[in-house]
């Protein structure tokens, strides 16, 4: 997924595989960092674990750099 950080604030791009939703996709959320708390935000699109490729959570980590999944959650 995408990510950038600058003065002590980190923003990237994760799938929350905590629930799918009725397509069985995974929403996609920018998550925000700053001062170490970290918040969610939704976007409005939608991937699949195949399509991302990803299978970790939120809960478990935040999900690293990918261009292709962020490309793909452009598209939908």
């Amino acid at each position: 997924m995408f990510s950038y950080s600058k003065d002590g604030i980190k923003v990237s791009t994760c799938i929350d595989t905590r629930k799918a939703n009725a397509q069985g996709t995974y929403p996609v959320k920018i998550q925000v960092n700053y001062k170490g708390v970290r918040e969610y935000f939704p976007t409005g699109k939608s991937l699949s674990k195949r399509n991302a490729k990803v299978s970790r959570s939120i809960e478990a980590a935040p999900i690293k750099t990918s261009e292709m999944i962020y490309k793909a959650a452009l598209k939908s």
